[in-house]
């Protein structure tokens, strides 16, 4: 009867299947007369898809004031002055690489932040530099919060060896699928490329301890960074996309994790360019994790005629790769003014790159 408002939460975690959700979004349901809040992340939004039928409204990051009352219902009227000196200064909060705006104008920043300051005590000087810093800071917080509930425990989650590097691969594993929602096939199959074997049978003890380890937490609601969805058989995600992302920029910057052949960096879609944003932060750890995540070795790279997916945040991956390449071909594909001057800005400082077409 299109009397229903249908609210679309999260587009942009669509994966493989954004394309065909967008489709039938703006093709069937829109043209149907069907009321619908769509909302996504900004990378990626395809203006001209959405025009027919859509009004874009764009959320603004948030105000000074409005930081101010988040903080103060949090951290109580009059005590969080040493909070606002450190937010106060630019050469400390990490800057939004979109807005080059302070990241806590985004609500899940600021709820991070503040909860780093509180675990430090108030000790600002230690506070993360960052926005990989603050992920790393608030996910260590996070399982160590475990791990001093289940203290005294036989196995803590936080103490249980390889369950960090576990749940990496396996957010590794997710990503590279383009999927939120993941359970013992991700799982067995992170275990499996983290200690080289072919089968689960001939996992080492430690690994089988730390897959049971995450598969009992998930459970019963005792792992962070993990929601569980669903049981039996076993279906769980990470609590926030961005940990996913953040996990997945770990895992590459490893260079122990292999991506899927028809998924290269190169060809990667919207729902790859947060994790671009975070590696590179890494500089030249993440571009060379992305080069032998592509199974590519050496130092050359022939691109020509092979850029594809989404073009910024190609273009992005292109630019993470320039610190960890020496020969580039760029050839036939149709950069522009556009594609060009974002290739010359990640040129700034190079010193590595002698050849470039």
């Amino acid at each position: 009867a299109r009397r229903a408002l249908v609210l679309l939460d999260g587009i942009d975690e669509g994966g493989k299947a954004r394309d065909a959700i967008e489709r039938h979004v703006t093709e069937v349901l829109a043209p149907q007369g069907h009321v619908m809040l769509v909302t996504s992340r900004p990378a990626g939004v395809d203006e001209e898809r959405f025009r027919d039928h859509f009004e874009r409204v764009q959320l603004e990051p948030l105000s000074d004031e409005q930081q101010g009352e988040v903080i103060a219902k949090r951290l109580g009227q009059g005590e969080h002055s040493e909070f606002l000196e450190y937010l106060r200064n630019p050469e400390r909060v990490p800057l939004d690489n979109a807005t080059k705006q302070r990241v806590t104008g985004n609500p899940l920043m600021l709820s991070m932040v503040i909860s780093i300051f509180q675990s430090k005590q108030g000790i600002n000087s230690a506070m993360p530099a960052t926005i990989t810093e603050l992920y790393e800071t608030a996910s260590r917080a996070m399982l160590e919060r475990v791990d001093r509930k289940e203290r005294g425990a036989a196995a803590s989650a936080a103490a249980v060896p390889h369950l960090i590097s576990l749940l990496e691969a396996t957010f590794f594993e997710a990503h590279a699928e383009e999927v939120r929602d993941f359970g013992d096939t991700q799982l067995n199959r992170a275990a499996l490329a983290l200690f080289v074997c072919r089968t689960t049978a001939e996992l080492p003890a430690e690994a089988k301890e730390a897959l049971r380890v995450v598969r009992e937490r998930v459970a019963q609601d005792r792992l962070p960074l993990l929601s569980l969805l669903e049981a039996e058989p076993l279906q769980m995600r990470s609590s926030h996309l961005s940990f996913q992302e953040y996990f997945t920029v770990r895992a590459i910057c490893t260079g122990k994790h292999r991506l899927p052949r028809d998924s290269p960096p190169w060809k990667w879609g919207p729902f790859w360019a947060n994790v671009v944003k975070m590696g590179s932060e890494n500089g030249t750890e993440f571009g060379n994790g992305l080069l032998r995540a592509a199974g590519v070795e050496g130092d050359e790279l022939d691109l020509s005629d092979k850029l594809g997916g989404n073009r910024p945040t190609v273009l992005a991956v292109v630019c993470a790769l320039l610190g960890s390449l020496r020969v580039l071909d760029l050839s036939d594909n149709n950069l522009y003014f556009n594609g060009g001057a974002a290739v010359a800005e990640g040129l700034k400082g190079n010193s590595t790159l002698q050849s470039l077409e």
